[in-house]
């Protein structure tokens, strides 16, 4: 009876899980194979790489995380990265204070709440205006600057750990936080 037991509570826990554990297996499955195929994969220099360049895009899922559990989407959220940093860049040129991505998120979120827009809508409308804005304000060019802070958040290291990764790290301790208790 205890062994029924014990198979039932393990069968209910695997169905629970099973997503989280297919894509566990799949990650697993795929880091042999691709340090199978090449000798680089293992080494640290190219997982502090996978992980520098997972970090921004792991960032932004945190956001996107807490969006979907409200019940909402944002569509826009890269598209207000590439119009911050354009308008950023050309705002320190300038030596302007910037702050573009909050008035990106206000307006959208104005939209959303005080007009009654549906989110998607909402983001898929700005995420438009938003881009063409960035087109517009580089001229479809890169538009380069030197800041001693961004560049350390960007390409600095702490003890070994890029800034990025650490910042991924702080903010998915913020967004574990918020959401266990709030």
């Amino acid at each position: 009876m205890k062994t029924m037991n014990a198979h039932k509570k393990l069968g209910s826990l695997l169905s629970k899980a099973g997503t989280n554990l297919s894509l566990i297996l799949a990650l697993l499955v795929m880091s042999v194979l691709f340090a199978i195929m090449s000798p680089h994969f293992l080494t640290l220099r190219n997982l502090v790489n996978i992980a520098t360049y997972t970090s921004i895009n792991a960032i932004m899922a945190f956001g996107i995380t807490v969006a979907m559990i409200l019940a909402a989407m944002d569509l826009s959220q890269y598209t207000v990265a590439a119009v911050s940093g354009m308008v950023m860049a050309l705002m320190l040129r300038a030596g302007l204070p910037t702050g573009v991505a909050i008035v990106c998120a206000l307006l959208t979120g104005v939209l959303v709440s005080i007009c009654g827009v549906n989110p998607i809508i909402a983001t898929l409308g700005t995420q438009q205006i938003y881009r063409g804005f960035a087109y517009l304000v580089s001229n479809g060019k890169n538009i380069l600057i030197s800041n001693d802070f961004l560049t350390f958040i960007g390409r600095g290291d702490i003890l070994g750990v890029p800034v990025v990764v650490l910042l991924m790290i702080v903010m998915f301790a913020i967004t574990a936080y918020v959401l266990k208790y709030t």
